[in-house]
Formats: C-alpha cells, structure tokens, sequence
C-alpha cells in the first residue's frame, strides 16, 4: 500500500501553494517530493471545485463584475505544433465577482470561446438570485452568453469598453500597452446604474490571482505542462479565496460576508473537506499493513544463522 503523508505536512505543502509557490518550492518548505506535491495539489484542488458547487449557491449578489486571466498550457498558441494535444495553448479563467461581498461566485477554466462563455454564465445564473446588475469588457461574447443565460429581462447589463494607448517602447513589442485614453459605458440590457459599470474590482482580483497563484505567475517557467493541472490550481485558489483568506477590504472571508458560512475556515479545514470530497484519507493514522504481511515479535525468537 502506497505511503500517505502526515496531515500536517499536507496542509503546509498545500498553504506554501496557496502562498503562491511553484512546486519544488512548495516541496522545500513541506520536506515532501515534488511528485507527491504535485499530486496533491491536483487531488485537493479537485476536491476544492466539489466543494465549491455544493457550498456556493443561493448568493444575493447586486453587483457583479466579470473578467478573464490569460495563461497557457505547455505552450504559447502562437507556437503549437501539429502533433501538440488540443487543450495546448492559451487558456482563460472566467471568473464573476460580487463587488459587495467579494466573493467569487463562479468561474471557468479553458477556451476564450462563445461556448465557454455560455457554461460559465449559466453557471452564474444557477448560484446567483434575484436581478443582478452584471458589467462586462469589450469582448463581444459576453453579450450572448448573458442573453442565453439571464435573458432580457433577467439582468442589468453593462459593458466596458477601454482603449489603451500604446508606447510602442523599443524591446518591448506589441504587448507594451500605455495608458488608458478613454473609457465608454454601454447599458445593453435593463436599466443599470451607469456608476456602477466598471471591471476595476474584478481586474484587481486578477492581480490577487496572479500573485496568489504561481501557475499564472507572467514571465516564469512556472505554467502548467497538463490542462488538469492548471483546472485544479484554479479550483484551489478560489476557494482559498472564497472560504479561508480574510479580505482586508471587509475585515473578513467573502463566504461569511455573503453568507455562505458562518466561521472563517482555517486551512487544515480545507483541506480535510477536500481530501473528503476526493475519498482519500484524512487522518494521522498510517494505512494498515497488508493482511499477508507477518509483524516479527520477540516470541518468533533469534533468525538462525
């Protein structure tokens, strides 16, 4: 039977990922092999999504930001190979934010694509009640995956759109954008407050993410080689985010803010709710040995010679 770790160093190698720690980081400060580490980020992580459809519904959310983190798998798009998998490439990170309680009630990990765009938002509508006033970018999706999901008269609807300037610095390249130059608000459906349309809050949040995930980290080497991966990260931050990381802006979690829960969790709550939710064990005692295996006593006497 394979060897288990001690709970306790598996809550720290899961709190030095949450940290935003790469993996072979992670496996210093915990004292376990990277493998074991990886393997257990990817075990809790899928834990934390269970956990997360069950526990995060019903949310009376009035305001609502939605927005997307680039990354990519194995990758970039630009430099696929024929015989590369097809989840290769760029991958975004929906993700929808209550701006009242900050939780994050719903995100998507995969494709930039319409269909993508729809499952997350009828993801959102299932864990949110009542009218909401929802505020998009530019992304001309949006629009219909809010239309399929909340319908005409289900939603406020506003959009965002920025135009940025760019420097065009030496050595920079294309991606070397400067300034905001303007700014223009759009209501597309129902009345929304005009004041209120805006992705600042949920634009900030994706500075959290990256700093809080090293999988998104810009610039490193530390992105993920397997789409499951990169999933299971993901599910892991947000509810870290959601559940356990008090948010100085409120004083407490997003999920006691919004009513989700009624205590802060602490980590090794998390991860024993996720190592549940996986049916792996839980606890300090040491899988039993095999029942063909012969514990040698005292009574068995010396071994001859």
């Amino acid at each position: 039977m394979a060897n288990v770790l001690p709970f306790k160093v598996r809550v720290r190698a899961v709190r030095a990922l949450v940290d935003g720690n790469s993996i072979r980081a992670a496996a210093r400060l915990s004292g376990a092999d990277k493998d074991v580490v990886m393997r257990l980020g990817v075990m809790v992580g899928l834990g934390c999504m269970k956990l997360h459809d069950k526990l995060v519904k019903g949310v009376v959310a009035r305001y609502i930001e939605v927005d997307e983190t680039w990354t990519y798998v194995g990758r970039h798009e630009k430099r696929k190979r024929k015989d590369d998998p097809r989840w290769f490439g760029d991958m975004y990170t929906m993700f929808a934010l209550d701006t009242g309680s900050k939780l994050v009630p719903s995100y998507l990990t995969g494709k930039r694509s319409p269909t993508g765009a729809v499952h997350f938002m009828q993801d959102l509508r299932k864990r949110v009640i009542g009218k909401p006033q929802v505020s998009v970018d530019g992304w001309p999706p949006w629009i219909e995956a809010v239309r399929r999901s909340f319908g005409h008269s289900g939603v406020h609807l506003g959009s965002v759109v920025k135009e940025y300037q760019k420097e065009g610095r030496p050595g920079i390249g294309a991606a070397a954008y400067g300034r905001v130059k303007s700014t223009e608000k759009t209501a597309v459906y129902g009345e929304p407050d005009q004041d209120r349309i805006s992705t600042s809050m949920a634009e900030r949040l994706n500075l959290t993410t990256r700093m809080h995930q090293r999988r998104l980290t810009r610039l490193t080497n530390a992105y993920s080689k397997k789409k499951t991966n990169l999933v299971a990260a993901v599910g892991l931050h947000f509810m870290h985010y959601n559940f356990v990381r008090k948010h100085e802006t409120i004083g407490t979690t997003p999920a006691v803010k919004a009513g989700l829960t009624d205590h802060e969790w602490t980590l090794e709550e998390l991860v024993k709710a996720a190592l549940e939710e996986m049916g792996a064990p839980t606890g300090e005692t040491p899988p039993k040995r095999p029942a063909h295996y012969k514990r040698k006593t005292h009574a068995d006497g010396p071994r001859s010679a």
